[in-house]
């Protein structure tokens, strides 16, 4: 049996081989930027106790992701809008609030609540930071906001992403703690 192969045969497969390789390389890319980038879920309540004379505020963040996270980082900022020209604003940084801890190395991936229970662990995949600052005073001024900005990097695929909060007038601040695990609520104390 005598097989001819033409050039134009070997154009065809080689056509054919280069677009299955890209749509390949586009899926398996996709895959990777979608799937495998960190998930973070930030309360949107914020929590505050008093003791001993210290009112302390809380932030809680749930690591929504399969995957650990590495390199966390917490910003706390205080921002009001000032007018600019005609119908519009430019957002200020009044001031940087400090945080009792700011930089995390790492939180683990998400686990259920189920998972939790047979466990029988803490949330490892939960983080809170806290402030003495005072929000209240801050939030009074219904021209101030507070932004919470968390970054960190996928453990899997390295990739980093910025997560924001942002919390306006008294509305988001109750007295209390927050409940455990993957709920964002304030218990009352």
């Amino acid at each position: 049996m005598n097989v001819t192969i033409t050039w134009g045969d070997i154009l065809i497969h080689l056509g054919i081989e280069i677009i299955v390789g890209l749509v390949v390389s586009f899926l398996f890319l996709r895959y990777i930027l979608y799937y495998l980038r960190p998930r973070i879920q930030i309360s949107p309540q914020i929590a505050y106790t008093d003791e001993a004379g210290i009112r302390t505020y809380w932030f809680k963040i749930v690591n929504q992701s399969r995957y650990e996270g590495f390199d966390l980082e917490f910003n706390v900022e205080a921002i009001t809008m000032e007018a600019a020209g005609q119908n519009g604003f430019n957002l200020k940084i009044v001031q940087h609030i400090p945080l009792n801890k700011k930089d995390f190395s790492s939180v683990a991936g998400f686990q259920s609540n189920n998972q939790i229970k047979k466990g029988k662990t803490t949330a490892p995949h939960c983080l809170q930071v806290r402030t003495t600052e005072n929000l209240h005073k801050i939030l009074d001024d219904h021209g101030n906001f507070i932004r919470l900005h968390v970054s960190l990097k996928h453990g899997l695929s390295g990739i980093s992403k910025s997560f924001e909060q942002q919390y306006a007038y008294n509305s988001p601040i109750h007295k209390g703690a927050f409940a455990f695990g993957n709920q964002y609520d304030v218990v009352k104390a």
